[in-house]
């Protein structure tokens, strides 16, 4: 549950702690359980960005289309294989071409074609305003998605600090209780 957690939200960590614990009651040893829970959220700058984007080539046939799509695209990506100390893993993850219909005719006549390409990369945070700027200056139709990360090294460093400080407070917590109570942990359960 924990980890499923953490997948979902990276710089959150959400702790339940199962404490067993004695008290003694009319000579007798009964032993108790007291279940504390606490949470960590660590805030971090991101490092780097995946840009993703589309390149749209239109034209009334299908080759037509693709001659707008591939002088579209020569530019863009050329600029952007030039950029290899900047932008890394650049990649086209879909190819296709679909017909245009006019709507407004009864019979859905096909006016065009649409040749459509999804490309992504990778920069630095930093960067992406200035690479944002240059697919805005050379007319690029849609940007899918810019997905803030940090490298998966420095990720799970992050979760492993965030559950942590999650376990140090729960069991604060219940220690405090248990203080409160004159009582003392004999055991962790569970986490």
């Amino acid at each position: 549950k924990i980890m499923k957690l953490l997948k979902l939200n990276i710089n959150h960590a959400f702790i339940i702690i199962t404490l067993l614990f004695s008290s003694v009651t009319n000579a007798f040893a009964v032993q108790k359980i007291l279940e504390v829970s606490a949470s960590k959220t660590l805030s971090f700058k991101t490092t780097e960005a995946i840009i993703s984007f589309d390149i749209i080539g239109r034209g009334p046939d299908t080759d037509t289309s693709y001659q707008d799509y591939a002088t579209k695209s020569l530019n863009i990506i050329t600029h952007l294989r030039s950029e290899s100390d900047e932008v890394k893993e650049l990649q086209t993850t879909s190819f296709l071409s679909n017909p245009v219909y006019n709507y407004e005719s009864k019979n859905r006549e096909i006016i065009g074609f649409d040749t459509i390409s999804t490309v992504s990369f990778k920069v630095s945070s930093e960067l992406v305003a200035i690479y944002l700027n240059f697919l805005s200056e050379n007319n690029i139709d849609r940007i899918h998605n810019i997905e803030f990360s940090v490298p998966d090294q420095i990720l799970e460093e992050m979760k492993e600090e965030a559950v942590k400080h999650a376990i140090d407070k729960a069991l604060l917590k219940a220690d405090n209780v248990l203080r409160q109570l004159n009582l003392k942990r004999k055991a962790v359960i569970k986490i």
